[in-house]
Parts: C-alpha cells; structure tokens; sequence
C-alpha cells in the first residue's frame, strides 16, 4: 500500500478574506495502522474525526496527513504623503 495525493483548493472564509488549503496524504506499506497528523494549531478536533475516519477505511500503513492553510486578505493600504496628511516641517 503506497499512495501520495495533494489537493489544493480556495474557500471564501468572511466577507473579503478567502482560505487557501493544501492537504496532502501519504502512505507507505507498514505492518500496522500508524497515522501521523501535521496540523495547524487549534484544529485538534479535526484530527479526532479525520483519525476516527481512516482508523474505520484502513487496516495498515504508515499514513501522513499534513493539512496548511493560509488566510488571504483583501487589505487596501492607502499611503499619505505628509503634505496630503496636513502634516509639514517648521524649524
């Protein structure tokens, strides 16, 4: 049992933030079901359901499950020079 598989994929997450995800699956052949999981911080309940589920699909391998994500803002800088900010120099 050897496998690799990446999906990457863009979800909108507010009114102008969108996510951006990489999921990546590997598996080699191992005697026993040993899963591994890199995660970003906070989402130990996904780990809990996503462990549940392959512990129902699988019976053996070495399985490593790396999930990042990456927020994109729409962010607008505006950027003022001092004499459009009323701002000048007096010495």
């Amino acid at each position: 049992m050897t496998g690799y598989a990446r999906v990457q994929g863009r979800v909108q997450a507010g009114n102008d933030d969108q996510l951006s995800y990489t999921l990546t699956v590997k598996s080699v052949n191992h005697r026993f079901l040993d899963l591994q999981f890199r995660l970003p911080s906070g989402l130990d309940a996904l780990e809990v359901e996503l462990r549940r589920v392959l512990k129902e699909n699988l019976v053996r391998g070495h399985v490593d499950v790396n999930l990042s994500l990456e927020r994109n803002a729409s962010v607008q800088i505006r950027i003022q020079s001092r004499a459009d900010c009323g701002l000048s120099r007096r010495f």
